[in-house]
């Protein structure tokens, strides 16, 4: 997973001079903000508007396309899971036809009305431009180091 960030991030290094539209960090934020509160809601209009049909995340040492990873959110939400994500400390790098950011989604986990559990993942996210509208075709999640500030 991590061959396929880098290369990812190798392509948008090499077509930067490709293109003149300039997305801002503050946009990238705002765009995966979008995807993660379509998961936290359970917007399947929105999910399908955001992600390509070709998604794939990365998550929990497997391979999901996007309607098991919308499942999977969606099934820990009705045994009893809440999650909160945010997105931190972005680093992003776009052209006119692909968005990668990495970032540290830092939040926390509410098993069945429990206390809350803090949390931190790094995580990568890539869009690439679709006609006007960015979508995801690429997620990628691991837990942090705890002990990592």
């Amino acid at each position: 997973s991590n061959a396929l960030a880098i290369l990812i991030i190798g392509k948008a290094h090499a077509n930067m001079a490709c293109s003149s539209e300039v997305v801002s960090e503050q946009q990238a934020v705002e765009l995966q903000t979008r995807l993660l509160n379509a998961l936290s809601q359970e917007d399947r209009h929105a999910w399908d508007r955001l992600v390509a049909p070709d998604f794939v995340a990365l998550e929990r040492g497997k391979q999901h396309d996007r309607n098991d990873f919308f499942n999977l959110i969606a099934g820990a939400h009705k045994s009893g899971l809440t999650v909160v994500w945010s997105v931190t400390q972005p680093r992003v790098e776009a052209d006119g036809k692909l968005l990668v950011m990495s970032y540290v989604n830092v939040g926390n986990i509410v098993e069945k009305e429990g206390p809350a559990k803090p949390m931190r993942w790094l995580e990568t996210v890539a869009f690439r431009k679709d006609g006007e509208a960015w979508r995801a075709f690429l997620v990628t999640s691991m837990r942090a180091d705890e002990a990592a500030p």
